[in-house]
């Protein structure tokens, strides 16, 4: 492997785990939240939802379906493999 890959490779992971870093920022966010009101979560009636309730679906949908996928992603690609 080269001097290179190995450098790409460890910046891939700081990468990732600044995004980890995100991901817990936006956690702490959402825990300094109201609760949300229990009927339109229950229902997940988006139009009904308080601001704050929108805000909590929000980084749950961003942690969730883009910031966690990506964290898994570069880890596994950063992996050292039979071929390089």
């Amino acid at each position: 492997m080269t001097r290179d890959l190995r450098a790409a490779r460890r910046d891939v992971l700081k990468i990732a785990d600044e995004l980890e870093a995100i991901t817990l920022r936006l956690r702490g966010v959402q825990a300094g939240l109201p609760e949300p009101v229990e009927e339109a979560v229950r229902l997940l009636d988006i139009e009904r939802l308080d601001p704050t309730a929108e805000l909590r679906a929000v980084i749950d949908c961003v942690i969730g379906d883009q910031l966690a996928p990506a964290i898994r992603d570069l880890r596994n690609g950063a992996q050292e493999t039979r071929e390089g």
